[in-house]
């Protein structure tokens, strides 16, 4: 059969899936205090949390928060200090 030929079927052209819209991130300065600083805006942090909580449910962010400090230690990450400060804040 040539390839001009009428009983040739066209080949298919595949169907792209939509990409979804990824929503912007949120960039927030928190000047030379670090990120504790974030922690000390009760908003920020009650945004965070109650998106968090609501994603993955309150037992599992408090889970993973206690696992991953721990594997800091073991790991002994130079970021530990600031992840036990942060843990001592109170959150709402």
């Amino acid at each position: 059969m040539s390839p001009n030929s009428p009983d040739q079927q066209a080949p298919e052209i595949p169907v792209i899936p939509e990409i979804p819209v990824i929503p912007e991130i949120p960039v927030i300065n928190v000047g030379e205090d670090g990120p504790l600083a974030l922690l000390r805006q009760p908003e920020t942090v009650e945004r965070f949390l109650v998106k968090g909580r609501a994603q993955y449910g309150g037992w599992l962010v408090d889970r993973l928060d206690a696992l991953s400090r721990r594997w800091a230690r073991r790991a002994n990450s130079p970021y530990l200090a600031e992840l036990e400060s942060a843990a001592e804040e109170k959150l709402p």
